[in-house]
């Protein structure tokens, strides 16, 4: 026969147990109810902006695009965070909000290709449809160019310069500008090349056989060797490049000196040596 304390024990194991199962239903139906179990349906997710492939054209004039790139997700329950991904690489992510807003500056040619992921309190992972963008260049765009917010206005400040479709005395001349010749300047870019140099006086350069050019104060020329008091040096006259030898002492390296693009009145459109353009507020040094 079961005495009292005995049938006490017993209720009081019971209500522990009940006590148990509810708290674990209340734990599993909470966990339910919030998305964490249980749910084996994945996000959807979208990117809404740009809504598909696109091309981008970046030039000297127009060095940088902005490209907005906006992500969109709903999930049957509750999202845990969004993903946005560039040529499989991380770039921005948000938690528990359904969108992203995300301003990307694109200043290099190639293809850039968005895609987005969603996960959900579950884990469960949704994938949005890739978009790409492919940038290319027009004309002539060098690493670390910089582009100003708006052109400069200025003129040339010597006589015969050369428009280049470069920033180096290498590349081809499009046409010569005339000394106070009016330019807007769009950008700058810093040469490297240690051979690059100008003369800082009039001088005569004496060619390899035995004809003696003037040059003007100012003219761009291609160090090839220096045989002191010389340097042999490439000039280009008019539409020939000749080689001669010209003294050291007429001759300043442009390394570390900027070249410009810019556009004159008529619209012609190319590469100036930037000690060839009046300063603006120190903007061309």
């Amino acid at each position: 026969m079961t005495s009292k304390d005995e049938l006490a024990g017993r209720i009081n194991i019971w209500v522990i147990v009940l006590i148990l199962i509810l708290f674990i239903v209340g734990i599993l139906s909470f966990l339910y109810l919030q998305g964490y179990i249980l749910d084996w349906e994945p996000p959807n997710v979208f990117i809404t902006r740009p809504i598909k492939n696109k091309e981008i054209i970046l030039s000297a004039k127009n060095p940088v695009a902005k490209e907005i790139i906006q992500v969109e997700a709903k999930d049957n329950k509750f999202l845990d965070r969004i993903v946005l991904f560039l040529n499989d690489s991380e770039i921005k992510s948000s938690y528990k909000n359904n969108k992203i807003l995300f301003e990307y500056k694109i200043r290099a040619e190639g293809k850039y290709v968005f895609k987005a992921i969603a996960f959900d309190r579950a884990k469960n992972k949704g994938e949005s449809k890739s978009v790409t963008i492919n940038v290319k260049i027009q004309g002539i765009l060098p690493p670390n160019y910089i582009g100003f917010q708006k052109p400069i206005e200025t003129h040339i400040n010597a006589r015969d310069v050369f428009l280049r479709e470069g920033p180096s005395i290498n590349y081809k001349t499009i046409k010569i500008l005339k000394y106070r010749e009016e330019v807007s300047v769009f950008g700058k870019w810093v040469s490297k090349g240690s051979n690059e140099a100008i003369t800082i006086d009039r001088v005569t350069l004496v060619t390899l056989n035995g004809e003696s050019i003037t040059l003007d104060r100012g003219k761009a020329l291609l160090i090839v060797k220096q045989e002191n008091p010389y340097y042999i040096v490439s000039v280009q006259i008019e539409n020939r490049k000749v080689t001669g030898k010209i003294p050291v002492y007429a001759v300043k390296s442009i390394s570390d000196k900027p070249w410009c693009y810019i556009k004159t009145k008529k619209g012609d459109e190319g590469w100036v040596f930037g000690e060839f353009l009046e300063d603006v507020g120190g903007s061309l040094r």
